[in-house]
């Protein structure tokens, strides 16, 4: 199912960014990790705004 992946990919990120407050990761996010993470995000607040009417263009999506 497409939204146990993205759910998936935001939990993934988010353990990331759980890892490095805590100190467990010293590294802070890499370009890569920190643009999914936003994409990610942005998925989430329109899955959630979809239910109330919302509308989000996520990058990449809507181009004309």
């Amino acid at each position: 199912m497409a939204d146990e992946e993205f759910t998936h990919d935001l939990t993934s990120l988010l353990v990331i960014a759980e890892d490095i407050r805590d100190g467990r990761r010293t590294a802070p996010f890499t370009s890569d990790e920190l643009y999914r993470l936003c994409n990610e995000l942005k998925r989430a607040i329109a899955l959630l705004g979809a239910n109330e009417g919302e509308f989000i263009v996520l990058e990449g999506e809507g181009d004309l």
